[in-house]
């Protein structure tokens, strides 16, 4: 999965998608734009088990979709398109990937 950047400072810029990816002008953000606009540490898309999302964390400026301003984890589609700032980025599937063959994230602990 990718985040492709087609409106904002940083438009025709692509970002691979990690099993959590911070969106974000901090530069150790995974996808680091540089839209004033944009919190140091704005969002958060998590992916795994078949299912993508994406969060809000707390910026000054929301997190926003068509459906709105997104206000807690949020499931994302491809084709769907979110606006941080002045940027608006949208999801892509890269190609000869399944979003069905992703590996989980979370794992659960081992009993003592």
């Amino acid at each position: 999965m990718e985040l492709v950047v087609l409106e904002g400072p940083d438009a025709g810029r692509s970002f691979s998608l990690t099993a959590q990816s911070v969106i974000g002008r901090d530069p150790t953000a995974t996808i680091h734009l540089s839209d004033d606009e944009v919190s140091r540490r704005h969002a958060i898309v998590t992916l795994g088990e078949g299912q993508i999302t994406i969060e809000d964390l707390g910026s000054f400026n929301g997190t926003h979709m068509d459906a709105g301003e997104i206000t807690g984890e949020t499931p994302l589609q491809i084709g769907d398109r979110v606006r941080v700032g002045q940027s608006v980025l949208e999801l892509r599937e890269l190609q000869g990937e399944d979003p069905e063959d992703m590996k989980p994230t979370k794992t659960s602990l081992r009993r003592p």
